[in-house]
């Protein structure tokens, strides 16, 4: 057999805000739940952002939460976009999970503004928020990028030029080291 009992609360105040417990009792057992009643004077909507303005990741890193401080009441549509456009419309790897996006296999195309877009529609409550997503790229040799074609013998005082050729995020430093070879049979000459 099922038991039911309700609690009414009519005209509902801000003063009926609080924890309340039902308590079932059968014999010597007893149960209870709590359920937390919170009542808000009309709709509203407040929204910041969860870890600043501006987030880093790293390219690679298998997925990646952008996320935000939302409360809303009732619960609002919520829309988030990507340079403008629609985040999951115009990425398969976009998903939205709750309030929050979800970024799976994190590239560097990645980078640039999300916005996200709250309404209470019904209401005609709106806000949105703008974050920074910089997406770290490991710097990057690229293949064939250091020209070194064997200049064989080159005469001495001639010039001689050599490329490299690098991407990263931030923009990687790039550094020449020199080695000398030591000459057959004689000391090494002196480093520049």
């Amino acid at each position: 057999m099922l038991f039911y009992n309700i609690l009414t609360i009519p005209k509902l105040q801000r003063s009926d805000r609080g924890l309340y417990t039902c308590r079932v009792t059968s014999g010597e057992n007893t149960k209870q739940v709590k359920a937390t009643v919170t009542v808000y004077d009309r709709p509203f909507i407040r929204l910041k952002p969860r870890h600043g303005s501006v987030m880093e990741v790293q390219a690679g890193q298998k997925s990646y939460r952008i996320s935000l401080k939302l409360q809303a009441f009732p619960a609002p549509e919520v829309i988030w976009l990507k340079d403008g456009m629609v985040a999951a419309e115009q990425c398969s790897r976009y998903r939205m999970d709750g309030n929050s996006l979800i970024i799976r296999d994190v590239a560097e195309e990645d980078a640039g503004k999300y916005t996200v877009l709250v309404r209470i529609q019904e209401h005609g409550l709106y806000q949105n928020l703008t974050l920074t997503l910089v997406v770290n790229v490991s710097p990057q040799i690229g293949e064939k990028a250091v020209s070194l074609q064997d200049p064989g013998s080159v005469p001495r005082g001639s010039r001689q030029v050599l490329h490299c050729t690098s991407h990263g995020v931030p923009p990687p430093h790039i550094q020449w080291l020199w080695h000398p070879c030591p000459s057959k049979g004689l000391p090494a000459a002196p480093q520049a």
